[in-house]
């Protein structure tokens, strides 16, 4: 395959699935932690990390790595619990003052 058979590069913080029919995986959306270097197909190899572990045959899984034309973008990412992570981790630029309700 030609490197350019893959649209978008992978990027760490981005929500991937297994394709239907390929995985017992499939439908299951992981966020990708890390990008390997590129193979000379021009494939990426990812690790997705699963929110809770997923049951697979007799283990549990949290990590796995997978190629890129393995998978395809999750659709149904619950966007609650991405928005609260979001909330979360952000820090208002607003003044104490404002916050408080004592703005002038």
């Amino acid at each position: 395959m030609s490197p350019s058979a893959y649209a978008t590069k992978p990027t760490v913080g981005m929500y991937l699935t297994f394709r239907a029919g390929s995985s017992a995986l499939a439908g299951i959306p992981g966020r990708v932690t890390y990008v390997w270097p590129r193979f000379r197909s021009g494939d990426y190899l990812v690790t997705l990390e699963y929110a809770e572990p997923v049951k697979f045959r007799n283990a549990l899984i949290k990590h796995i790595d997978a190629f890129v034309s393995e998978l395809e973008q999750a659709a149904a990412v619950n966007m609650s619990q991405m928005s609260r992570r979001v909330q979360a981790g952000t820090v208002e630029a607003r003044p104490l003052q404002e916050r408080a309700g004592l703005a002038r």
